[in-house]
């Protein structure tokens, strides 16, 4: 329903073995075909997919990393990711550190920690982030938005 598809349920005509563990069809025959109703579904931010995608290829990161990422800079980009940079860090003006940090944490990490995508963990003086099951269950679902 993210991809503007049109869901549908195929009536069979008559329905065969039950027995889950055998490979036999469990129906029989196309009866009819309906139109499901679609109700839409709203996708994380790309730029959301983006940081997702760099934090499960190079999990756990720290908030630098993703500061880099999104300036369009670091070892690794995601394929089809875009190179000037994700719209958290090219789209305002931030001439500190401090700057780029709360940028950072309003624009990316409060979102997809108040969705339970992300974790965080304090080891020393520095905070680890990493995917949850939801936040690699969300990326699994949207990854196809990025992938060019």
């Amino acid at each position: 329903m993210v991809s503007d598809a049109i869901p549908y349920y195929v009536e069979p005509e008559h329905y065969g073995n039950t027995d889950t563990s055998s490979i036999e069809p469990v129906s029989y025959g196309v009866k009819g075909i309906r139109e499901l109703p679609a109700y839409p579904i709203d996708g994380p931010e790309e730029q959301h997919i983006y940081v997702l995608e760099y934090i499960y290829r190079h999990g756990p990161v720290t908030k630098i990393d993703l500061i880099q990422f999104g300036q369009g800079e670091g070892e690794e980009i995601p394929s089809g990711s875009p190179s000037d940079g994700l719209p958290f860090i090219t789209d305002f003006q931030a001439d500190s550190k401090k700057g780029r940090y709360n940028l950072l944490e309003n624009h990316i990490l409060k979102p997809l920690r108040e969705k339970g995508f992300i974790e965080f963990r304090e080891v020393g003086r520095r905070t680890d982030i990493d995917l949850t099951d939801d936040g690699e269950n969300t990326l699994s679902a949207f990854r196809h938005l990025i992938e060019s």
